[in-house]
């Protein structure tokens, strides 16, 4: 699944950013061995009933710069 989202997102594109939770350690372990490396941080917005949790902001260069 991953893959296939790199190769949409390539279309015109140098990077590839999957936001995600920033709880979650499977997923960052996940991205971090596929090539992503974590550019940024956001507040977390406002909560549901799974808590607040920040947003991360992985990204992975897709083509050379």
């Amino acid at each position: 699944m991953l893959a296939e989202t790199e190769r949409r997102s390539a279309a015109g594109r140098d990077l590839s950013r999957l936001d995600r939770v920033g709880g979650n350690r499977r997923l960052r372990e996940c991205y971090r061995t596929a090539g992503y490396t974590v550019v940024g941080e956001l507040p977390p917005p406002d909560a549901g009933p799974g808590g607040r949790h920040p947003v991360v902001l992985p990204q992975k260069r897709l083509r050379p710069g």
